[in-house]
Parts: C-alpha cells; structure tokens; sequence
C-alpha cells in the first residue's frame, strides 16, 4: 500500500469513528407498548427440572403469556392455543410453553438430530438480549425435545452455524404438548446495567396444518422474516450475570489410514481450543492444531458450471461470531484458511461496544506433524491469514462498516479492503452497498475496485429491488473470499427484480409467488485474459461477431406456490431467456425448470426438479444443450429412522445436436437415532461421468462412510468413523484411500 493510500485511509477512519452517535434504541416514545412479557426471579423457588412436564412450582410464579395469532395473517386467531411462562435465576433463563392441541394424536414428532427440528411440530422463540433492535437468539424445540438455534443479525439476517449450550425438552400429554428450556446467560452478549430490558417474541409451527402462529404479529407491511426492531419486550431481569468466563474444548484423535501405494499408516492427532469471556460483551477464541478433522466428506454432486461448489462453513472456531464478517461482496470465505495446509494456530476476538461491533482473526497455516505420523511428501501451505472487522451502528436501524482481509506468504499476498453500508429507510426500504480494492503481488495485478449498490423494498405483498454493480477485471479476492469471478474479466451492469406474492385462499394456496428478474451489463476483460485464455487453448478461435463493448442482458421469470394441508406441498416453474456472449460465440439462451415438493409431515415424501436448455460448455468452448433432473426420496417408517435416497443425472449435446457428455450422481443415507445425542449414519455416494468428445469414460468415484456419534455432553463429543473411497485410474476402477478413526472431544467450563 503507498504512502498515499496509507493516508487516505486514515483520513477515512477518522471520519468513519466520527460519525454521530445513532438513535438509542432502548427509549420508546410511548414506552414498551402492548407486547410487554415478565421474567419471575427464582430467589425463594427452586429452579424448574427440564424434563418437559410444566409440574415446577416456579411455573407456578410466572405471568403467563398468550394471545397468539396466525403470523401472515395477524387478523385471524391461532387454531389453538399457546401459553409461555418466564423465569430466572442469576445464571440462567427458564422458558416453559402448553402448546394445547385438539388432536394430540396427530402432533408431528420426528427425532432427528440437532439442526432438523423443523422436520416436526415446533415452539421457538426469539430474544434480543444487548437490546439494539439489530441483534438476537432463536431458540427452538420440538415435542421430542429436539434443539435447533441460530444468530440474528442485521435485524433480519440468520447465521445458523451458531451454535450455544443450553438444555430442553418435550412432552406429549392429552392436552397437546408441553416444552421446557434452560439457557445459560453465558450464551448472549448484553449490558452490564443492573436492570435489564430485552426484546421477546414466540412462534408456534404446527406442521401438519403448516400453520406459523405468533405472540406479536409481524404487521401487514411487515414481509414474513421475523425481525429484531419487531420484537416485543422482556421485563423484570434484575441481577443477572454470566456464569462460565473460560471454556476449553481439548481433542484427541487416532486411527489408520491406507492409501493407494502406500499402505497403512498410524494416525494420531491432539488439539486444544480455548475461549475467554472478556466481558459480558467481548469474547477472546484461540486454538493449537483445533478439532477441524471431518468424520464425514463434503457430498460430491454434478457442477456444470466453470466455478466451484461453495461449502458450508462446520468448524466450530470459525463459526463463534462468523455472521460479523459477512459483507455483501464475501471478501472472506473461512473455508479458504486450511484448505490446503494445517492450521497451526489462531486467534478470534469478537464483540460489541455500544455502537461498534468489533471482529478480528488471525490464524497460520502450515504443516502439523507431532507425532510425525503424516504424510511428509504432501505439500501444505505456509500463510498467515488475518481479518479485521469494524461495523458501527446509525441511526435507528442501520450500520456502517470496514473488512479487511489479508493472506501473506512467502512469494505471495493477497489483501482485500472493503466498506459497506446498511442503511433502512423507513420500516421495510433498505440501501445495501460496498465498495472494496484489492492488492495481489502473485499476479503483479495493479489495484482494483469492486462496486455494489442495492436498494430494496420488502412487504408483505410486494418485493422490489434495484441494483447496480461493477467488478474491474483485475479486482482479485479468492484467497480470503468467494466470487464467481474469473481473472482478468470483469462486468458493470444495472439489475431490478419484482416479486408478488398474494394469498389466495382457492385450492389450499398458502402463498403464490409471482415474479421477474433482469439484469443489463457489458463484460470488462484485459489483454491478460485473452493472452491467457490463448496459452491454455491454442487452437482457440474468436468468434467474429464477439464484441468487448456489446450490452448483453437476462431475464428470469418464475411462479411458486405454496399449499397448506395437501399432499403437494411446493410447486414452481422458471424460465429464463438471456442475451449473452463469449469468445467463441455470440448466443441467445433459454432455459427452463419445474420444481415440486410433497408434503414433508408424511412419512414418505418426494422433491423432484426438471430443467432443459442452453448452456455454454466452457471446458469444449461452444454453446451446447443440457437437460437433467433431480429426484430425492425420503422414508421414514418410524420417528428415529430414516432413509433418504437422491438421484442426480445430467446430459449435454454439442451445437450439432450430438450427445457429448453425461453426468450421473446417486447417493444413499440411513440415519437411525438410539437417542437425540446417539446416532449411527451409513452414508454412500457415487459419482459418474463420460465425456463423448474423448470417447472415454473419465470419471467415475464412489465413497461409503459410516458413522457412530454420541454428544455425551453439550457440545462434547465422540465419534467412530470409517471412510472408505473408489476413482478410476487408465479407465480402471481402483481403490483410492480408507480411514477408520476415532475422536473424543470435551467441553471442560472454568
């Protein structure tokens, strides 16, 4: 960075830190309104028994709370009816629900494991705890006590990698169901004043009539995201403070591994993960060698695309406070540090201090070898990755914020610096942007900028949305972020996109979804990617009429429906029909999809999805067909078994109608749950493909995994594991690797 750049971005920061103050949200005009629940302190009444039967003599104590009604359609009264009950002692958060139900027999209680509550009936309910109108908890069960969580952020916005300790449990009765939860106050980020206000809000999901009921209705320009400035208001905490201020997460792991040519290996790892409550506000994570061995490989699927499959992100230091790096470009994708070497080390701040909320990370990739049982011929690759975060809070909902992020290595760097804008405008009109400039020494690529402007407006009926964009061809983030973006080409262009969604209530609709998106933009390249593009084909051919400065353009039209209580659950249709343009070929596109659900309350239920049309074959350089479908099956012949069965098949032709490739991808799962915190998983996968214009088959993989798990305390884990893979090798199916391992991991409070 020069010394001139260095200085323009001070100045920006001095006036980024001087901004005014925003609104305090804490003060309401006319106080804290109709939707106002109290929280009973436990100080002569023992704490409820989470055992999911409402018998405590503390739920006793409690307000109740009720009144509920449907959540899309405030004016009508939930069919039946639900009750809370709030209590707390100066560590934890009791929250009890009756969920009456005049068909007890018919309440849907599937048990699966943590994550995939909405399988079945649920209760949830959401907090603002720091009380900002910006940020919150989800928490949620099911009658057979299953726990499903996220973060909220951005008002609307839900992290669901987050994941907190905390207890519940259900129960059916003759009355409906009951359900009861414990949550420790070391889960949440709040003030340190003595009394407490925070925002409150209940939701029933009755799945089998696929009814969302609501204790504060979202309003009828509310659009259908529970948000935090919407929450009602949680009274009566006094005193309260966290308990745990030091976590540590230790892991031991050890198995064999055979691969081909190589035989079989000893296989041993340890590490240690560690997490310090600075405040009830700031929380320090750092890690040696952390827990990031997966027991279970990311599913292969059929990609026809020139970019790669984005994964999701499932290491636990990574995901403590992920959603404070998000920013509309994705400058940073954590799945980029340690894709291709060890973590070695790493440090995690996050935190809020009144208006600004703070992140940092900082971790060293190399390669581990303690025991010095790995594989020394493997390459890892040595980089520091650091990433800075500052967002701070405007007017009444609204932020403002900065993200850097760098890679550092010996011949190569890559730094990223980005400030982006969420400004709302009124109750439901927001203005997203970002503007971002990259620095790349291994590509010698001169500093380039990325631009991103958004408006958007959300109702309950209508959705529109104007935006406009520009990616300079030079502009590089992949080392630390995620862009479907190739080197050295860019675009600028101009989007809008319209959405209505009425509620007819003929034929079972529950929602209709009609809608149109376009977007007009013209290509950016350099002479770099052309010269490129030449080294790696050279018997490419420019076609004559492809032109740098042409205006291109797409369109997609769609319509959705949603039914309540019948057995087609989901049905939608997409057509697309876009002006486009490559080297070799200057084309019309059309393509077109029919996507529908059964009902997901059965037993058996199917998702079936067809598409056909026009793609562009970027590995053969021509405009081809491609047609294909999708089709998945799911059995459930008792609560805690099921099977799941997915079909994927693809073909494409060359421009002469000629088939020159198909793709096939099947894979097979059985889950049976002994418990919600002990299950086995037999999983099975294969992967096949066969390009014509090689006159070879030149892929085919398949994989098997088994796998036994057991979280024998919160957030404590062992797992058996064995994995085993097939690929082929000079058109010869051939054993690949095999791993059986064992990990055990504890999470140990101070």
């Amino acid at each position: 960075m020069t010394r001139m750049c260095r200085l323009k971005f001070a100045l920006f920061i001095m006036s980024f830190v001087s901004l005014p103050p925003s609104i305090p949200l804490n003060a309401h005009e006319d106080g804290l309104g109709n939707y106002t629940a109290r929280a009973y302190p436990l100080k002569e009444v023992s704490p409820p028994k989470i055992d999911g039967i409402l018998n405590d003599e503390a739920w006793k104590k409690a307000s109740p709370v009720s009144g509920f009604v449907w959540k899309d359609f405030p004016e009508k009264v939930a069919s039946e009816e639900t009750v809370c009950y709030i209590v707390y002692d100066r560590y934890h958060l009791y929250v009890g629900f009756r969920c009456y139900d005049s068909e007890p027999e018919n309440i849907v209680n599937r048990i699966s494991r943590r994550g995939n509550a909405f399988d079945s009936d649920v209760i949830s309910f959401f907090i603002d705890p720091y009380h900002d109108h910006r940020t919150g908890y989800k928490f949620v069960c099911t009658p057979g006590g299953v726990k499903d969580d996220n973060y909220r952020y951005d008002d609307s916005k839900a992290d669901s990698s987050w994941e907190g300790v905390w207890w519940a449990e259900g129960n059916i009765d003759d009355l409906g169901w009951t359900a009861e939860f414990k949550i420790p106050f070391s889960n949440f980020r709040f003030t340190d004043t003595e009394k407490q206000v925070w925002g409150i809000n209940f939701e029933r999901f009755i799945r089998r009539k696929r009814e969302t009921d609501a204790w504060k209705p979202l309003g009828s320009d509310g659009g259908y995201w529970t948000r935090m400035s919407a929450l009602g208001h949680l009274i009566g905490l006094e005193g309260i403070q966290s308990s745990e201020h030091v976590e540590v997460y230790p892991y031991f792991m050890g198995g064999t591994t055979e691969s081909q040519g190589k035989g079989v290996k000893g296989r041993s790892d340890l590490g240690i993960d560690f997490q310090y409550r600075l405040t009830n506000q700031f929380r320090l994570s750092s890690m040696v060698n952390p827990d990031f061995a997966q027991v279970e490989a990311d599913q292969l699927e059929i990609n026809l695309t020139r970019f790669p499959t984005r994964f999701a992100e499932k290491r636990p230091f990574f995901i403590e406070g992920n959603s404070i790096f998000a920013t509309p470009l994705e400058l940073y994708y954590s799945r980029r540090i340690g894709n291709r070497g060890d973590i070695l080390w790493g440090t995690n701040v996050t935190g809020k201090v009144g208006n600004y909320t703070l992140g940092f990370i900082s971790s060293q990739t190399g390669d581990w070898n303690y025991f010095g049982l790995q594989d020394e011929t493997e390459t890892k690759e040595r980089a520091l990755f650091t990433i800075l975060r500052t967002k701070r809070d405007i007017l009444e909902k609204s932020n403002i914020g900065i993200l850097y992020a760098g890679k550092e290595m010996m011949d190569e760097n890559q730094r990223v610096l980005g400030l982006d804008a969420n400004v709302e405008v009124g109750e439901n009109a927001f203005f997203i942007g970002q503007i971002a400039q990259s620095w790349n020494a291994l590509s010698k690529l001169e500093p380039a900028r990325a631009y991103l402007l958004t408006f958007t407006r959300k109702t309950d009926r209508f959705n529109t949305e104007v935006s406009m964009d520009r990616m300079e061809p030079e502009f590089s983030a992949n080392q630390t972020g995620f862009l479907q973006k190739e080197l050295y080409r860019g675009w600028q262009g101009i989007g809008t996109k319209l959405e209505y969604t009425p509620r007819p209530s003929v034929l079972g609709l529950e929602k209709l979804f009609i809608g149109t998106q376009g977007h007009l933009f013209q290509g950016l390249y350099t002479d770099d990617y052309f010269l490129d593009l030449a080294l790696k084909n050279p018997n490419l051919k420019i076609s004559p009429f492809f032109d740098p400065d042409i205006l291109l353009w797409s369109n997609i039209m769609w319509v959705q429906m949603r039914f309540r209580e019948s057995v087609l659950e989901q049905f939608g249709v997409m057509f697309s029909y876009s002006k486009e343009s490559e080297l070799t070929d200057f084309f019309w596109a059309k393509t077109g999809s029919i996507f529908l659900r059964t009902d997901t309350a059965k037993r058996i239920f199917t998702t079936l999805q067809l598409n056909m049309g026009d793609f562009y074959n970027f590995s053969q350089k021509y405009v081809g067909k491609q047609s294909g479908f999708n089709l998945s099956g799911t059995l459930r012949p008792k609560n805690n078994l099921t099977f799941e069965l997915t079909t994927g098949y693809a073909q494409t032709s060359n421009p002469d109608g000629e088939t020159d490739g198909k793709f096939l991808a099947n894979s097979f799962r059985v889950t049976y749950l002994l418990t919600r915190d002990l299950f086995c998983r037999l999983f099975a996968q294969a992967l096949w493909n066969r390009m014509y214009y090689d006159q070879r088959e030149i892929s085919l993989k398949y994989l098997i995994s088994f796998l036994v798990g057991w979280e024998y305390s919160p957030k404590s884990h062992f797992f058996i594991a064995y994995n085993e893979d097939w690929d082929t090798s000079a058109d010869r199916l051939r054993f690949s690797d095999r791993v059986i391992v064992a990990k055990i991991s504890y999470l140990w409070n101070l």
